[in-house]
Order: C-alpha cells, then sequence, then structure tokens
C-alpha cells in the first residue's frame, strides 16, 4: 500500500506549503517507522502467526496512508507519517515467514530458492 509513499511524500508534502527542511522530517520518520516496523511485524508474526499479521497490516496500513492526505497539521503529519511507516512494512518478515513455511521441501530442491530469489529480486525490477 504505502510503496509509492515515500517518493511521493515529499511532493504532497511541499505543495502543502511545508518547507523542504520540514518535509524530509516527515520522510525521515516514515523511514525510521520502517524499520521499527520490521522488527514488530517480525515479533507478531512470532507470536500470533504471519497471515494474522499480513491482514492487519494491510488494513491498518491503508488507513494510515489515507489519513496522510485529509492531515493539514505539521505534528499530526508526523504521527501518521511514523504509524505508516511502521504499517506498511510489518508484513515484510510475516510475507517472509509465510514462504519460508509454505515452501519447505524434505529434500533439496531449487523450488526454496526460486521462491525466495523472487520475491527478494521481483520488488526492485518493478515486477
Amino acid at each position: 500500500m504505502g510503496a509509492f509513499l515515500a517518493i511521493f511524500l515529499i511532493l504532497y508534502l511541499t505543495s502543502l506549503g511545508i518547507g523542504p527542511a520540514a518535509a524530509g522530517v516527515v520522510l525521515t520518520l516514515y523511514g525510521t517507522g520502517s524499520i521499527a516496523g520490521v522488527f514488530t511485524g517480525g515479533l507478531l508474526s512470532d507470536r500470533i502467526g504471519p497471515r494474522q499479521v499480513i491482514v492487519a497490516s494491510t488494513l491498518l496500513s491503508s488507513v494510515a496512508v489515507a489519513a496522510i492526505a485529509f492531515e493539514r497539521d505539521y505534528v499530526w503529519l508526523m504521527v501518521t507519517s511514523l504509524a505508516a511507516g511502521v504499517l506498511t512494512a510489518a508484513y515484510r518478515p510475516a510475507g517472509a515467514a509465510m514462504l519460508a513455511e509454505l515452501t519447505r521441501c524434505t529434500a533439496w530442491s531449487p523450488r526454496p530458492w526460486r521462491a525466495d530469489s523472487a520475491s527478494t529480486w521481483a520488488p526492485p525490477s518493478g515486477r
């Protein structure tokens, strides 16, 4: 949901009249939230299961990203940007755990390697 948020967030914030440095702070909070979201998503995935984390992260991140569009106060933009960062990144470790769980093989096979390679290389290549 929030994959393109980091790209367009600066443009959106400067169109609201927020200066480049202040917009950079909001973007930094989004990135910091993404780092925290990976750790949080991993912990939650171990405790409640990857499927529940993926569903909750997807639903809640859509709310957080939409909230950024309606927020005008700078402090609340920082808060919602941090929350969006956490929630959009929380699915990543859960998705990796689910991928590892669903592609387990008893004997060596190239299938798990291909699945992991596809999940690693497909997003940067735009697929």
